[in-house]
């Protein structure tokens, strides 16, 4: 488990850094934690709930899937980076990570 855990935090820092390079402090104020804890989650040290989970992916702008670790999915979708989606609203930037999930 603790391999899980470490490539979802890694997964969770990539997202954070594609978010037009969302600091630990903000991702943290917007999920009501610490910066620790976010520090925590990105080492792979700590989990999250699953409501936490799914708001994270959320604010990050990435399917829930992407966020999990592809054994846990079998090969999980690559993110859009967020730059590329800047003037979509929050349902076109969904739809595009379908359709490139679909690939």
């Amino acid at each position: 488990m603790e391999a899980f855990y470490q490539e979802f935090g890694r997964r969770v820092r990539e997202a954070r850094r594609n978010a037009n390079r969302m600091t630990q402090e903000t991702l943290a104020r917007r999920l009501r934690l610490s910066r620790t804890s976010i520090t925590n989650i990105e080492k792979g040290d700590q989990g999250v709930p699953l409501h936490t989970f799914v708001q994270m992916a959320a604010i990050l702008g990435v399917e829930p899937a992407f966020l999990l670790p592809a054994a846990a999915l079998g090969d999980a979708p690559e993110p859009v980076p967020a730059r590329l989606l800047g003037g979509l609203d929050k349902a076109e930037r969904r739809f595009v990570g379908r359709v490139v999930a679909d690939q």
